[in-house]
């Protein structure tokens, strides 16, 4: 039997999915974040964050949750 390639979800919908997943808004998650919201936004687009701005995204979602009691 062949080998299936798993799904890759692309990081712009990741990060959509989260953010809109704790209820926040761009400007709530950037501010989480330390960022800007034009900055959620281009990634959202799919213009890719560092990798400093990877850990920042996903503490603030991982407090978005907390926040949010999930």
């Amino acid at each position: 039997m062949p080998k299936r390639k798993p799904h890759k979800i692309p990081l712009d919908e990741q990060i959509l999915a989260a953010r809109k997943a704790a209820g926040f808004t761009q400007a709530e998650l950037a501010k989480l974040a330390g960022l800007d919201q034009s900055d959620v936004s281009k990634w959202e687009r799919g213009q890719k964050p560092s990798v400093g701005t990877l850990e920042a995204i996903s503490l603030a979602v991982d407090d978005l949750f907390i926040v949010d009691g999930r």
